[in-house]
């Protein structure tokens, strides 16, 4: 049983029509409680409506839906260097302007052992893959939205003590948006290129 509180978050977006950062002063401090499986599966989180923030015309965002996919997820049976195996992840996320629902296949590999933060660690090397699915309202006109991304990450877990330490992510991501409006219909490509980090601080 975890307990989350936010101590600090920003959100900043750039865009044609300017940049924008949303108020975010009443999620500081706020808690809420989730599960997490001694595999690294996470269940039992609250309903995202509870901790939402406006961006305006882009619609109310949660702060909820990050934390469906925190943890990367560990193997239930006895491994050796060189050994692999695969996971699936999934996250879905509802604003007020529709929903988009993601879902990843990991193939993860014991690559080895190192001392990071001083603390004696398994080195995993994962490869992945997804899609993304999403439908909602802009206005008068209605969308949906499909793509695909991969990518690859590094992550390290001190297995002595069940503690996950870090993970670095790097992944891109391709799609098409569809719209149908009054004005007729248009697809929109989009493309993205990623990098994340999750790392303990103590």
């Amino acid at each position: 049983a975890l307990e989350v509180t936010i101590d600090a978050m920003t959100v900043d977006i750039g865009t044609p029509q300017g940049d924008m950062s949303p108020d975010l002063a009443g999620l500081i401090g706020q808690s809420f409680e989730m599960s997490l499986s001694v595999l690294g599966e996470e269940s039992d989180l609250p309903d995202p409506e509870t901790m939402q923030y406006d961006l305006g015309p882009g619609g109310k965002r949660n702060a909820i839906s990050g934390f469906q996919m925190m943890f990367p997820n560990l193997t239930n049976e006895p491994i050796k260097v060189g050994d692999t195996w695969t996971t699936t992840d999934s996250l879905s996320e509802e604003s007020s302007g529709g929903s988009v629902h993601l879902s990843f296949e990991s193939v993860n590999t014991l690559a080895g052992f190192e001392v990071i933060d001083g603390r004696e660690c398994a080195k995993i090397a994962a490869t992945f893959s997804g899609t993304i699915e999403g439908d909602g309202m802009s206005g008068p006109a209605e969308w949906t939205s499909e793509g695909v991304t991969e990518g690859t990450s590094t992550w390290y877990f001190a297995f002595e003590e069940g503690i996950f330490v870090r993970e670095t992510t790097e992944g891109t991501g391709t799609g098409t948006v569809f719209a149908d409006g009054p004005e007729g219909s248009m697809a929109i490509p989009t493309s993205q290129d990623f990098t994340m980090e999750v790392r303990l601080i103590e």
